[in-house]
């Protein structure tokens, strides 16, 4: 079976970002010292695996802001992004869900049926350079 995390090889998402956008640079948040060791953790874990790149001390007209959530157990911490000022300037793409009667209908006679955790689904994608 399978274990940690996979990458869609073939499939590349395109982030549709607003030729009139300028840029979206948040104020830097500081770290709280007592979890800046866990949330190191996380960073070299998601570099290790290709979810993300260290760009260094290279200028970057895109920056937002991690934000440090405690998990159920107080013991880890869950890493999201503030993607508030970037989301401004990303045009939405639009799908549309089907309905349970048409799933029903596509899976009529269908045998075999998997389960997808898709705890880390965003992680799995990887963006066309712009």
């Amino acid at each position: 079976m399978f274990s940690g995390l996979g990458k869609l090889r073939r499939v590349k998402v395109k982030l549709h970002v607003d030729a009139d956008g300028k840029s979206a640079m948040q104020k830097q948040r500081r770290i709280s010292l007592p979890l800046k060791d866990k949330f190191d953790e996380i960073l070299d874990k998601r570099e290790e695996v290709d979810i993300i790149e260290d760009v260094g001390n290279k200028p970057t007209k895109w920056c937002s802001n991690v934000v440090l959530i405690p998990k159920e157990d107080g013991e880890n911490i869950r890493a999201n992004l503030d993607m508030t000022d970037a989301n401004k300037y990303i045009k939405r793409t639009t799908h549309a869900i089907p309905t349970l009667r048409e799933l029903e209908t596509r899976l009529n006679r269908d045998k075999y049926f998997s389960h997808l955790d898709m705890n880390n689904r965003y992680m799995l994608c990887n963006t066309q350079e712009t």
